[in-house]
């Protein structure tokens, strides 16, 4: 009977064969599409407990499955891998889509950055052409490569792209775990893989759940500074996972900067590390690093140009303004993550941390080389938060707060690592005792799927915030999820605001340049906004300041005349469209200015323009609720 849970030996259980992992694609994105699908069909209430009821059953099936693919040694190993790609994917797509089951918006709505990266999905959901997400005839600087891939699938189904957005991050975060699974059982071997997917899948709903879009290069880069470690201090060349470290690090940097940056850093410390710690002819080994560092930063480099060649090109011809992107310290990047603690999360992590802290001291356990790297990827990131502290003296920050995610994911795969090493002398010491080993292994999966269920169901709890933005915020023709119309949110008025401006101009909306009060409406629909709503979310070609200078100049003109010779004479492509909202004062526009480092870092301020600019012929008004909708006639 032992047999029938052993699975075979540690090294070789689960290694997922190449061959296999195409059979495995398809089965994880059927089932996070099938599962979205069912939740999506099923009536729940809009108010009620029944959707963390199914979260809690959904957890305890997709462990149940996850171990029965890990312990069953009888079934296939083509079946047990089925079951685990399975199980790890059903159960992210479940926590994740039944919070969201009656909305159409992913966690957070369109509030804040969600509103932004929306418009980004938009806007290359409307045309395949690298584009700013904003700005017209701008190359875009915020990465294109996540946002581009959904833009396609948004537009090969013919669904708008903000309702596409919900789908495509939910499969972004549910598809990780497999991926990671798969890296990291080429690696390593044996079940560890699947306990290191496991929590990658409870850091993903934890950390990155509301920024989809960076998790894969967060996820992925734990086992690839594992993977370039043991490259570069192998005596002979692995010109094969050099080259899909390359590949990932042009990736990160194409999807996510601040990762892809991380990532290349990372290479060249495991890479002096290597050099600075060989014991003998350690010229051979700076040669030997030089190589690898080489290869993967010129297929990293060939990666990231489709991505970049634009905007790097452009600011060489004309320059570049300055990046307020990273001004911003938000309260997680004043402290440090809070990874001690006695809760089974917690637990985890404090084991990964006194895994780490005893390599530094011995060379311990079978896999001393993986926590080696694991502990750099961890002390790297400590010191991005100390480098960003220092960043304060020269006015910016390093945006600390974006590594916590992947000093979680090192600490908690340390930690299953860990926990590792103490399987097999607990599972002597009970085999002495005379425990069957069928039962020990039942029970051990029980009190995983306890700990599975009660770390998941907590972790999505820190998502109730950004669940009640998405089920209050208003959809573009009006109400929100729950058929509630709150007139004075500016996103209920987009589709009314649209139909003014198109009927207006005659135009598609990509080719219309809007000066617009009401930033919500650029995310539904393509325009091009001539001003973005913070310089933090501004392109640094777009001349920010300049811009809001050159509005308030035209707040100030005396006549109509005199508006339309100003944006006549703009630098910029000027904008045919205006959208003011009525004041008694007149037409209001809402424009932002930097305030770093104060918490927000931003504050609005309204531009006041004479009514009577836009009453004469040179303009087709008409009033849409609170709002002026202005048209230049051509």
């Amino acid at each position: 009977m032992a047999r029938a849970v052993s699975g075979g030996d540690e090294g070789q259980a689960l290694v997922v064969p190449w061959r296999q992992m195409p059979l495995l694609a398809v089965v994880a994105v059927a089932v996070t599409g099938a599962v979205q699908a069912a939740i999506a069909a099923t009536d729940l209430p809009a108010t009620s407990n029944v959707p963390a009821a199914a979260i809690t059953w959904s957890v305890v099936i997709g462990s149940a499955v996850v171990l029965a693919g890990a312990l069953v040694g009888r079934l296939p190993s083509w079946v047990r891998s089925v079951l685990v790609a399975a199980g790890l994917t059903g159960t992210a797509t479940a926590v994740l889509a039944l919070p969201l089951h009656g909305t159409a918006y992913y966690f957070g709505g369109l509030v804040s950055d969600q509103q932004f990266r929306v418009q980004y999905l938009t806007r290359l959901t409307d045309s395949p052409a690298l584009s700013d997400m904003n700005y017209a005839d701008l190359p875009p600087f915020y990465p294109a490569g996540w946002f581009w891939l959904g833009g396609r699938i948004a537009a090969a189904a013919g669904v708008d792209p903000w309702v596409a957005y919900k789908p495509i991050a939910v499969a972004t975060v549910a598809l990780m775990p497999v991926v990671v699974w798969c890296v990291w059982s080429r690696l390593i071997g044996g079940r560890t893989a699947v306990a290191i997917a496991a929590v990658t899948l409870v850091a993903g709903v934890a950390l990155s759940a509301t920024e989809p879009y960076s998790w894969p290069a967060a996820a992925l880069l734990p086992p690839a500074a594992v993977a370039f470690a043991q490259v570069v201090a192998a005596p002979r060349a692995a010109t094969g996972r050099l080259l899909a470290v390359g590949v990932f690090v042009g990736a990160a940097g194409s999807s996510y900067t601040l990762y892809g940056f991380f990532a290349a850093l990372l290479v060249v410390v495991l890479a002096a590390l290597a050099v600075v710690s060989a014991r003998a002819d350690r010229s051979a080994v700076l040669r030997r690093a030089l190589r690898d560092g080489g290869i993967v930063a010129a297929v990293g480099l060939v990666v990231a140009l489709p991505a970049w060649a634009p905007f790097l090109l452009e600011a060489l011809r004309s320059g570049v303004g300055p990046n307020a992107a990273a001004r911003f310290l938000p309260a997680d990047s004043a402290r440090l993550p809070d990874v001690l603690g006695a809760d089974p999360w917690r637990l985890l992590l404090t084991l990964g941390v006194l895994g780490l802290v005893a390599r530094i001291c011995a060379s311990w356990g079978r896999r001393p080389g993986v926590l080696a790297a694991l502990g750099v990827t961890v002390a790297c990131a400590y010191a991005w938060y100390a480098a960003s502290t220092l960043a304060l003296a020269g006015g910016t920050t390093l945006l600390a707060f974006r590594m916590e995610s992947i000093l979680v994911l090192g600490l908690a795969t340390a930690g299953v690592l860990v926990l590792a090493e103490l399987a097999p002398p607990a599972a002597a010491q009970a085999a002495r005792r005379g425990w069957p080993a069928r039962r020990v292994a039942v029970a051990g999966g029980l009190l995983t799927a306890l700990a599975a269920t009660q770390v998941l169901t907590d972790r999505i709890g820190d998502l109730d915030e950004g669940v009640e933005a998405a089920w209050t915020t208003p959809y573009p023709s009006g109400a929100n999820a729950r058929g509630e119309v709150d007139r004075g949110r500016e996103e209920g008025w987009s589709d009314e605001l649209a139909a003014a401006i198109d009927r207006r101009t005659g135009e598609r909306p990509r080719d219309t340049v809007v000066l617009t009060t009401n930033y919500s409406m650029l995310s539904f629909h393509p325009y091009r906004g001539f001003q973005q709503i913070t310089r933090h979310y501004a392109n640094p070609l777009a001349d920010y300041e300049e811009r809001a200078e050159f509005v308030a100049e035209l707040a100030r003109s005396g006549s109509t005349a005199e508006l339309l010779s100003r944006l006549d004479d703009a630098p910029w492509a000027p904008p045919t469209a205006f959208v003011f909202r009525i004041e008694d004062d007149g037409l209001h526009l809402r424009l932002s200015r930097d305030t770093f480092p104060a918490a927000p870092n931003v504050e609005f301020y309204d531009v006041v323009f004479p009514a009577e600019l836009f009453d004469g012929p040179e303009f087709d008004s008409v009033v849409v609720g609170e709002y002026l909708v202005a048209v230049r006639r051509t």
